[in-house]
C-alpha cells in the first residue's frame, strides 16, 4: 500500500482533527470579518459625518460673509444718504443767505 504524501508530513491523528481545526479557523475568520465590517462601518459613518459637518461649516461661513457684506453695504448707503442730506441742507442754507 502506498501512503499518501501528506501522511508523511501530517500524522493521521492530526488529520482526524482537521475538520475541527477548519471549523475553528472559519469561526475566527467570521469574527475577523465581522470586526472588519464593523470597523469599516464606523469609518464610513465618521467620513460621512465629517463631510456633512464641513458642508454645514461652509454654509455658515457663507452666511456670515453675506451678512457682513450686507452690513457694509447698509453702512455705506446710510453714509451716502447722510452726506446727500447734509449737502442739501448746506444748499438750502446757502440759498437763505
Amino acid at each position: 500500500m502506498v501512503m499518501p504524501l501528506f501522511w508523511t508530513v501530517t500524522p493521521p491523528t492530526l488529520l482526524s482533527s482537521l475538520p475541527k481545526l477548519m471549523a475553528i479557523r472559519r469561526r475566527e475568520m467570521d469574527g475577523y470579518k465581522k470586526r472588519k465590517k464593523k470597523t469599516n462601518k464606523k469609518r464610513e459613518k465618521m467620513r460621512k459625518l465629517k463631510f456633512y459637518l464641513q458642508i454645514e461649516e461652509d454654509r455658515q461661513q457663507k452666511l456670515r460673509e453675506e451678512e457682513e457684506a450686507r452690513k457694509r453695504e447698509e453702512a455705506e448707503r446710510r453714509k451716502k444718504e447722510e452726506a446727500e442730506r447734509l449737502a442739501k441742507l448746506a444748499e438750502i442754507a446757502e440759498k437763505q443767505r
